[in-house]
């Protein structure tokens, strides 16, 4: 979780939850680590992480989290060393997600460290636009299934 940033940092009641250079939230509390998904109700122009925090479900409006997230120099730095690296999450830490790779003659190939794509929509669209700014060049999107860390063996 090299490239998410651990929220109980900002506060105790934040175990559990981290986020990425972009804001995106996920939690591991559920056992293996997933985005969460934004809320927005029908009566409202709000949308809203909902967080279990000190054993309640809290609805946190993401205006008012981004806000938390930039007051605090800990995430700012942690933003601009991830922008510096160009990194992204970890395929080998997600347990569901799409990555592109492109295919040769020599064998299929990834990057050291792909961009997780959460939709099959989206892992498609970027082989359509690396196929077409590469022409002649194939280009296959896969999807993660699971995986295993060799510290022990613990399948997520």
């Amino acid at each position: 979780m090299e490239n998410l940033f651990d929220l109980s940092k900002l506060g105790s009641q934040y175990s559990g939850y981290f986020v990425d250079r972009e804001g995106k939230v996920y939690s591991n509390k559920q056992g293996t680590l997933r985005a969460l998904k934004v809320s927005a109700p029908s009566n409202t122009f709000n949308k809203y992480w909902n967080l279990s925090t000190n054993g309640y479900a809290q609805a946190v409006r993401t205006d008012r989290f981004d806000e938390m997230l930039n007051r605090s120099d800990e995430y700012r730095s942690f933003v601009n060393a991830a922008k510096a690296l160009g990194a992204v999450t970890p395929a080998a830490t997600m347990s569901k997600g799409f990555i592109v790779g492109s295919v040769s003659p020599q064998g299929v190939s990834f990057s050291s460290r792909p961009k997780v794509h959460t939709s099959e929509a989206s892992a498609r669209a970027e082989c359509e636009r690396l196929a077409t700014s590469n022409k002649g060049k194939t280009f296959m999107y896969v999807e993660i299934k699971g995986s295993v860390k060799a510290s022990g063996v613990n399948w997520s």
